[in-house]
């Protein structure tokens, strides 16, 4: 079957990112809940990563703000990551959809994935808000 112009740019999103030297590991938390009658939902997030992959980083625009839904949320970081990772980065929030949880090599913080917008390019933006642990 030949290629078109479309499956060439596809194809040519994560070696852009590397040549453009946006490559960071990125350590992906994905959290556990827990249910008990009286207590309500417990959210646990593991000691060790449940993944690493690479992606690129950059600081939000000036205007951070970043919506969906109707829904505007300050922006502290945006995170491009390959859209085969395999990772299922849950942004909802409500029960049974906890939200999952990133670090950056090399930096002390760590960011919730608020919002994922698949760019249809091979690539998914996440914006991240950093969160005390």
């Amino acid at each position: 079957m030949p290629t078109d112009q479309w499956d060439r740019f596809e194809a040519s999103a994560g070696r852009s990112l590397e040549d453009l030297g946006f490559e960071d590991n990125i350590n992906v938390y994905e959290p556990t809940e827990t249910s008990s009658p009286g207590d309500g939902i417990e959210i646990t997030y593991p000691d060790n990563p449940t993944a690493t992959i690479t992606g690129g980083t950059e600081p939000p625009s000036a205007d951070a703000d970043e919506d969906r839904g109707g829904l505007t949320r300050t922006a502290d970081l945006i995170v491009y990551v390959a859209d085969d990772t395999g990772v299922d980065f849950t942004d909802a929030g409500e029960s049974g959809e906890a939200l999952t949880r990133i670090e950056v090599d090399g930096t002390p913080f760590t960011y919730e994935v608020l919002l994922v917008d698949n760019q249809f390019d091979g690539l998914l933006k996440l914006t991240c808000q950093e969160v005390d642990t």
